[in-house]
């Protein structure tokens, strides 16, 4: 007489456990992909930030005519004003930007030196405007 060889399969235990690695990995890829949302968002910002301020500064050597930079918190916004035009920037509601509050470029492109900061929850980053032509560099920090 032969015996049926008796055929196993994954238990409740099993197939808990297995389900629950499987949602471990699939969000631990997700916090991934959050961290790196956040990064590149705090670097399109920079650089939208630091061109939007050469591109005033540029503006204003051309036409020869004073740009006046200025950051509102409470909106997130950027203006740029100048007396024939009004440059509206938005800015995304997790990053903070520091030491923008009032930037007045001259009519010859010169402004005054500072560091500007940009930040969100985790990192941040650092625009300097050196020397009075108002050389803008993005550092890597």
């Amino acid at each position: 007489m032969q015996t049926k060889a008796s055929q196993r399969g994954f238990t409740v235990i099993e197939m808990v456990i297995t389900l629950a690695i499987s949602i471990g990995v699939i969000m631990l890829g997700t916090v991934c992909l959050d961290g790196y949302s956040e990064k590149m968002m705090l670097n399109n910002t920079t650089k939208e930030v630091k061109s939007t301020i050469e591109q005033a500064a540029t503006i204003s050597t051309i036409k020869h005519v004073a740009s006046y930079i200025r950051y509102y918190p409470n909106s997130n916004m950027l203006t740029v004003t100048r007396a024939d035009h009004r440059k509206v920037v938005k800015i995304a509601p997790q990053i903070k930007i520091y030491k923008l509050s009032d930037l007045w470029i001259s009519s010859s492109g010169s402004m005054s030196p500072r560091t500007i900061v940009i930040a969100n929850r985790q990192e941040r980053k650092t625009i300097r405007l050196q020397m009075m032509w108002g050389r803008v560099i993005d550092d890597a920090a």
